[in-house]
């Protein structure tokens, strides 16, 4: 009798702690939380969690974000959500949660990806239609996605590592100069969006692959302007003779050239002498980094007859407010190791003065006030 009394609480103690149920779904059964955002936006819920290495989402709650409804089964053994049946669910605290791929699936997802490090599952979903246009990392972009009958006006959407970063909008000069409106564009309607972090308006005089008449590239960036310009670049950080930090600048390649954007605060207002030097800074000493990167043994100067050292830039034009947001545009340069004519290894060194484009060997741009080491 004691035996079966034994038996008896130790089932009734399994039922009542979630651990099974009449149904045969498990519950209560928690390995780690786990973040999940779709298009950036997070999906709240504690319920959110990893089983048997598994990622499940509060069903509730990503259906919320989507402001659609759910059905849970009369067996509570599946969910109908979004006209699609998701079988394999588990009940939280009596919640129903689903696999992120099903929960995913059922909603179009372009991707989804999950960092079992950081126990965050990241789920992309586009509107209907939009395909990668192409699966090469643009610099400071990402990968383009549209569909196809949305071109070119857009909208354009930028994924990185499964992630969206911007939206983008083309629009032709002459569509302003004629007055011609643009009303009604497609988004991200219906679906979570982030909030804009920052916009960039940038003229293309002579267009580009994709629309190659004279137009405005409208992004809408979801990140910021740094976290932008650590895709698919060489990036690192530029400090000050103290060794604080006042910004950043990245290399990339366009095509035959190269790219390189600079973006610092805590500068003296006006132009500053901008230069790659051919040596790394050893322990802030700006001093280290040697004299101006000059492979083909030239003189200093844009305008020096017997010119220019690979390493000569043009000059840094900082506001009023000490600061500089500047893209500059380079030739001759590489980004390949190994390349003689290669940045990589080397530094980055901003003057006290402005370069005068003559002067040898460095403009009479004055101290070295700043700089980074270009990673090799």
């Amino acid at each position: 009798m004691k035996r079966f009394v034994s038996v008896l609480l130790i089932i009734t103690f399994l039922l009542v702690s979630g651990i099974a149920s009449a149904h045969g779904v498990h519950q209560e059964q928690v390995e780690k939380k786990l973040l999940v955002q779709v298009n950036g936006v997070e999906v709240k819920s504690d319920l959110n969690h990893v089983y048997k290495s598994k990622a499940y989402v509060s069903v509730r709650a990503f259906a919320d974000l989507f402001e659609k409804s759910f059905k849970l089964a009369s067996n509570k053994k599946s969910v109908t959500f979004n006209n699609k049946k998701i079988s394999k669910i588990r009940l939280v605290k009596g919640e129903p949660t689903a696999l992120i791929n099903d929960l995913g699936a059922a909603v179009g997802g372009q991707k989804i990806s999950w960092d079992t490090k950081k126990q965050e599952a990241y789920v992309l979903v586009l509107p209907k239609g939009t395909i990668q246009l192409d699966p090469h990392v643009v610099p400071a972009m990402g990968e383009h996605w549209a569909n196809p009958k949305d071109m070119p006006n857009g909208p354009i959407y930028g994924v990185y590592k499964g992630k969206l970063i911007f939206l983008e909008y083309m629009i032709a000069q002459d569509d302003f100069i004629n007055g011609k409106n643009h009303t009604n564009l497609g988004g991200m309607k219906g679906l979570p969006s982030p909030s804009v972090v920052q916009t960039d308006i940038e003229f293309q005089p002579h267009g580009h692959p994709g629309f190659d008449v004279a137009h405005f590239d409208i992004h809408s960036y979801f990140i910021s302007d740094e976290e932008q310009h650590k895709i698919g670049t060489t990036f690192f950080e530029l400090k000050d003779d103290k060794g604080k930090k006042i910004g950043f600048a990245a290399f990339g390649q366009l095509g035959d050239q190269i790219m390189l954007k600079v973006s610092a605060s805590g500068l003296t207002p006006g132009k500053h002498g901008l230069h790659i030097h051919e040596n790394a800074i050893v322990n802030n000493d700006f001093q280290t980094a040697g004299g101006h990167f000059n492979p083909l043994g030239k003189k200093h100067g844009e305008h020096n007859p017997d010119g220019t050292h690979l390493g000569d830039l043009p000059n840094l034009v900082v506001d009023e407010n000490g600061k500089v947001d500047q893209m500059i545009i380079l030739n001759g340069l590489s980004l390949e190791k190994g390349k003689s004519n290669s940045v990589l290894g080397k530094s980055l060194i901003i003057h006290a003065k402005e370069d005068d484009s003559v002067t040898d060997p460095s403009g009479n741009s004055g101290d070295r006030v700043a700089g980074g080491n270009i990673p090799k």
